[in-house]
């Protein structure tokens, strides 16, 4: 960055590897070949090659571990900024024009289904996200990029800032100052500062510089809005003018992103859906939004990341036979953690058994990273490591908390080492706090949270009753449901019925103990789930979700025989029956970008009763 040319670019916010991996995943396979071609080659005169027998069959990882072993960690980046513009590669981010009418609190999941493009919209390049597009005349100063988690907005801020570090974007702006909220979180002491004390306490190579003044062009990054722990009271905070004056770290917030202080500067927020709310929509100029996968990316991704196209097709199919999974595959998270799993389960030669459920693939990917702790040098019982994550996956989830310290590691019986070496897991990222440093941890996505917590609740309550799933599943309706009605605990639910199934039991037994409950139990589980879809018309679609993950589809496959026989206009439909209805058009890619009602119920009746399939299709008819 300009303002610390002294030390070179902050690369702390995410460990240089994790950034240099990250871009090689976006690689085509042939791209990379070109890329490995550049290291090899006599091409980049400033920097030394890497020997052709090192780096010819080198898969990413490798290729990341050469880069840093060879140049070291900021000139491994400064390597790979070299390579990438003459590989011509672009990236784009879908930009919305004007303000967003309103902000959806649902869980990710759920919100899924809605993320179509409508014809408002126009994509950009990150790199050029202040930069005006043709016909805009209003100056924009405070934008905000939402999406949901493991869509890629910390990569995105990442890459603008190194880009922009090496000089090759955006040249024009003079200091840019990233500042991750949950790196402000360990400030929130009490204590006041003034904003240039903020700013030389994260960025001591600028402590020269004593004003930051109105003539240079300045960018703020405020990453991750929804891991802030501030109050922002934007409505009571005082109006804050002099960057030399003392003030809470909210207060100093509040006032930068409402232009009160530093109004020249520009600031760039970015935040999960839910949390962006919290900024009043007067202080937002524009939004931005990263987008999940496109059925065609997703293809793509699997073609990317799975060498043999055979292979990737194979992949393809099967994601595709799986709806849960599929609909899954629009977060590029979980596409990878699908490309792990069946990496993993291909190389051990089970593809007979290939997961078509959450569940099934969720354990799989436990036990892949388990099994690469047994096989290091590990003073720990894997075991030991697993139960103590779920613990703490669950003890937060009950609160809301998707980010962590040290502390409530402790409260859950694991220390920094473990939670370090289990790196697969869980993500090690250093924050400030005062003079030191301070360690935040946080689950690689919040469905692995998830996931982890429902394995926690089956370990630790499988054995106070003899029908333990049913009694669990009252209690999670009488305790959670009143309060998730956003969603916030369906893929717990869902997790957590997936682990009753006997087979998902003795997968897990691998890196756990688990205890198998009778089919009898699951039976009856499965009538109180339809019960509950009579009763509970608002839970409804997740509650076929957990069937799914139950393997039981009575009730879907009989709605699909009347539409496949075309009697489905004729029928008289009872709650449950639409319910599934519901499920079935709300999971199918068919009517995703096409919803034609007529096809299905010509009725005033289907209009209300399908109001949800209507509204999230890019067209209705």
């Amino acid at each position: 960055m300009k303002a610390m040319e002294a030390g070179g670019p902050r690369t702390d916010m995410a460990t240089v590897p994790e950034i240099l991996l990250a871009t090689l995943e976006d690689l085509q396979e042939s791209e990379l070949r070109t890329f490995k071609w550049y290291l090899c080659s006599d091409v980049l005169q400033d920097h030394r090659k890497i020997p052709r027998c090192q780096i010819e069959g080198a898969d990413r990882m490798d290729v990341v571990d050469l880069l840093v072993e060879t140049y070291g960690s900021d000139s491994a980046i400064a390597v790979t900024l070299d390579i990438l513009p003459r590989m011509k590669l672009n990236e784009q981010l879908h930009l919305i024009e004007g303000a967003r009418g309103g902000v959806s609190e649902e869980h990710e999941v759920r919100q899924l289904r809605s993320t179509h493009t409508s014809t408002e919209e126009s994509s950009i390049k990150p790199v050029d996200i202040f930069k005006p597009w043709p016909g805009q005349e209003k100056h924009v100063r405070t934008i905000l990029t939402q999406g949901i988690a493991g869509v890629g907005k910390t990569i995105c801020v990442q890459k603008y800032v190194l880009s922009w570090a090496e000089g090759e974007e955006n040249q024009d702006i003079s200091l840019l100052f990233p500042l991750p909220f949950r790196e402000l979180n360990p400030n929130m002491d009490g204590k006041d500062y003034s904003l240039m004390d903020l700013l030389h306490q994260f960025f001591p190579e600028i402590k020269q510089i004593k004003t930051l003044g109105t003539e240079s062009k300045i960018l703020f990054i405020f990453d991750g809005l929804d891991e802030c722990l501030l109050p922002l009271n934007f409505k009571h905070n005082k109006v804050l003018r002099d960057e030399a004056e003392p003030a809470s770290l909210d207060v100093l917030i509040t006032n930068l992103i409402a232009g009160d202080l530093l109004g020249n500067a520009l600031v760039w927020i970015t935040s999960r859906p839910a949390a962006a709310s919290r900024i009043p929509r007067k202080h937002i100029h524009q939004w931005t939004e990263i987008r999940g996968f496109s059925n065609q990316q997703k293809e793509e991704y699997f073609k990317r990341r799975l060498c043999d196209e055979n292979l990737a097709d194979t992949v393809i199919n099967h994601v595709k036979s799986s709806r849960s999974l599929y609909i899954m595959c629009h977060i590029p998270v979980f596409c990878w953690i699908t490309v792990t799993v069946m990496k993993k389960m291909m190389q051990d030669n089970m593809t007979g058994v290939m997961p078509n459920t959450l569940t099934e693939i969720y354990a799989y990917l436990l036990i892949c990273q388990t099994d690469r702790m047994r096989k290091g040098d590990y003073p720990m019982e894997s075991n030991n490591v697993v139960l103590k994550l779920a613990k703490l996956a669950f003890r937060q989830l009950e609160k809301g908390k998707l980010i962590f310290y040290q502390a409530d590691l402790e409260e859950c019986g694991m220390d920094v080492k473990e939670a370090i070496t289990y790196s697969g897991v869980c993500t090690e990222i250093f924050a400030m706090e005062g003079r030191g440093r301070r360690k935040v941890f946080s689950f690689v996505h919040l469905t692995i949270q998830e996931f982890l917590a429902a394995v926690y609740a089956h370990h630790s309550y499988i054995h106070e009753r003899e029908n333990f799933l049913l009694g669990y599943l009252k209690r999670f309706q009488m305790k959670w449901l009143p309060k998730s009605q956003d969603g916030h605990w369906d893929l717990f639910l869902r997790f957590l019925l997936g682990l009753s199934r006997r087979s998902n039991q003795e997968l897990l037994s691998a890196v756990l103990d688990m205890d198998t409950g009778g089919e009898e139990e699951t039976e009856k589980t499965i009538q109180f789930i339809k019960e509950r879809i009579k009763e509970e018309p608002e839970t409804k679609i997740n509650l076929f979700h957990c069937l799914s993950e139950l393997k039981e589809e009575s009730l879907v496959q009989e709605i699909q025989s009347f539409v496949s026989s075309g009697r489905l206009s004729a029928k008289k439909l009872s709650p449950v029956q639409w319910s599934a209805l519901t499920f079935e058009l709300m999971t199918s890619e068919a009517t995703q970008e096409e919803f034609d009602l007529k096809k299905y119920i010509r009725s005033e009746e289907g209009v209300v009763k399908l109001q949800a399939v209507i509204t999230s299709s890019t067209r209705a008819l």
